[in-house]
């Protein structure tokens, strides 16, 4: 992770390839290359090792995190939802597994059942208020006043100017 940490992902790929070939298939290795998928923005493989480790480590929530955050980068929202909700049966009361399932449904136009969801993650891990409002998945469009709308602390007569939202392939979008 040093050259990850130093802000130098090919360095730590190399690195990593650099690995006996009966060592690189070891859990630890793997995550490695999970986080240096990510700063390199290899959405395709990093899909592929995380969903290896779920296989091989079925009791860490992580994985099916990290492939959904992957699945949504490398193909869409649709995808990425359907493999955290598949996960939420595994692990129930996992908040950060609710509140990112949250964040695709409202990219997906499913404001109602994103607002639930994000109200019982928001129960279970109280920590996920700050990290709701500060998420690059989230931001956009759970930011500020809208993720207060949709948390369910709005004031009496709030609304959402028609202009929010735009059509998209499942329903209505909240723009960011």
């Amino acid at each position: 992770m040093g050259y990850l940490n130093l802000g130098m992902p090919q360095d730590a790929w190399n690195d990593l390839e650099d690995i006996d070939a009966k060592d690189r298939a070891r859990p630890e290795v793997l995550k490695v290359r999970v986080e240096v998928c990510r700063a390199l923005k290899q959405w395709e493989m990093m899909v592929e090792v995380s969903n290896h480790l779920g296989k091989i480590e079925p009791d860490e929530v992580s994985h099916s995190l990290d492939q959904a955050h992957a699945t949504r980068r490398f193909k869409n929202e649709v995808e990425a939802a359907e493999i955290l909700s598949m996960a939420l049966s595994r692990y129930y009361d996992d908040a950060l597994v609710r509140h990112n399932l949250a964040c695709y449904w409202c990219v997906m136009g499913r404001v109602e059942k994103a607002r639930a969801m994000l109200e019982t993650a928001i129960k279970k891990g109280e920590s996920l208020r700050e990290l709701a409002e500060t998420d690059e998945d989230s931001v956009g469009f759970l930011g500020g006043w809208r993720w207060r709308w949709l948390a369910g602390n709005r004031s009496p007569g709030m609304l959402i100017p028609e202009d929010m939202f735009y059509p998209r392939a499942e329903g209505m979008v909240l723009r960011g």
